[in-house]
C-alpha cells in the first residue's frame, strides 16, 4: 500500500501519490537517442513544454507591494509559454490573469448552476484557452453536501455536462477523473479533456492518479481526441516524464510550487519549471524519446 497512515488508520492519498511516483523506476537507451523537442500541443495551441501550472485557488500576496500568487504564477507561465490552470477565482480576478497567460479555468459546480454557467461564459469572453468543471469534492466528510465559500455544491450529471460543454464554445475540460468510468462518460459528452486527479488528497483513501492513469488512458484510446492530463504530486521532471510514459499528454504542477513563490517570487518559480523541463528533457534523451508524445511505457520499471 502507497502511503503513510495517519492517525487513526487513514491513508494520505497525496503521500500516495508521492510514493507511486517515486517506486517507478526507469529504463535508459542511449544508442541513437539524441535531444528532445519539448513543444506539446493543447486544444489546438501550441505550448513550449507538455508540463502546463496547477489549477490553485485562493493564493494570497506573498509580500507586501506583490500581486496575488495567482497573477505572479500566470505572468511566469505566460513568459514561459507555458499553459496555465486557474481554479476558484472570482471574474475580476479572472480578467486579470487572462492577459498573461493562455489559461484554462476550471469551475466548480455550484448549487446554482447559473453561478457555474456564468462563469463560464466570462471566460469565453476574456479569452481563456479552455473552460472545465471539477466532478469532484461536492461531498463532505460528514456525509452532505460540500460548500465552498457559503457556496453549495451538487454532483455533475451526465445530461447537464453535455450540454455545458456544447454551451461552452471552448474546449472543455474536466477534472477530478480517477476511474475509467468517469473518462468514458466524460468523451461521449463530450469533453475536449480530462484531468486525472485525486484534487490535493482531498478523498484519502483515492488511488494515486498515476496508478489510474494507464487504464484511463487504454479505455479511452488513442483516437479518441480527449487530452489527458494529469496533476498530484508533479513536482519533477522525473515525474512528468513518467506521467507521460504512463499516457498523459501534458501534466499539471501546481501545489508544489506554493512554497518557492513565497520564498523566492515569481524567479523560485521560473527556476523550478526551468529545472522540470530541463529533467524532462534528460529522461526523454536517456531514453531515446525525440519529443513528449514518444515517451515509451516500455522504459518504466513498475512497482
Amino acid at each position: 500500500m502507497f502511503g503513510a497512515a495517519r492517525p487513526g488508520g487513514e491513508i494520505s492519498s497525496t503521500t500516495a501519490a508521492r510514493d507511486y511516483l517515486d517506486s517507478i523506476l526507469i529504463e535508459t537507451r542511449f544508442l541513437d537517442s539524441d535531444l528532445p523537442e519539448l513543444k506539446t500541443t493543447l486544444f489546438g495551441e501550441r505550448f513550449s513544454t507538455p508540463i502546463a501550472t496547477g489549477a490553485l485557488s485562493h493564493l494570497p500576496s506573498y509580500g507586501e507591494g506583490r500581486p496575488l500568487g495567482l497573477l505572479e504564477i500566470a505572468r511566469v507561465a505566460g513568459e514561459r509559454g507555458m499553459a496555465n490552470f486557474v481554479g476558484i477565482t472570482d471574474d475580476e480576478l479572472f480578467a486579470q490573469i487572462a492577459p498573461l497567460a493562455r489559461t484554462v479555468r476550471i469551475v466548480k459546480p455550484f448549487a446554482d448552476r447559473r453561478r457555474t454557467v456564468d462563469a463560464f461564459a466570462f471566460a469565453r469572453s476574456h479569452g481563456a484557452l479552455a473552460v472545465g468543471v471539477d466532478i469532484d469534492m461536492v461531498y463532505d466528510k460528514s456525509g452532505g453536501y460540500k460548500s465552498m465559500h457559503g457556496a453549495p455544491l451538487r454532483p455533475v450529471r451526465t445530461e447537464e455536462l453535455r450540454e455545458w460543454i456544447a454551451g461552452a464554445g471552448l474546449p472543455f475540460v474536466v477534472k477530478g477523473v480517477l476511474s475509467t468510468a468517469d473518462a468514458l462518460a466524460a468523451a461521449r459528452a463530450g469533453a475536449a479533456g480530462i484531468v486525472v486527479s485525486s484534487h490535493g488528497g482531498y478523498t484519502p483513501w483515492a488511488q494515486p492518479p498515476a496508478l489510474a492513469l494507464p487504464g484511463i488512458r487504454a479505455a479511452l484510446g488513442k483516437d479518441s481526441g480527449v487530452t489527458v492530463l494529469i496533476d498530484g504530486r508533479i513536482d519533477r521532471g522525473a515525474d512528468a516524464f513518467k506521467a507521460l510514459a504512463l499516457g498523459a499528454d501534458a501534466v499539471c504542477s501546481g501545489s508544489a510550487m506554493i512554497p518557492l513563490l513565497k520564498e523566492k517570487g515569481p524567479e523560485g518559480l521560473r527556476e523550478q519549471y526551468e529545472a522540470m523541463d530541463g529533467e524532462l528533457a534528460m529522461l526523454l534523451a536517456s531514453t531515446g524519446a525525440r519529443s513528449p508524445g514518444e515517451a515509451d511505457p516500455a522504459c518504466l520499471i513498475l512497482p
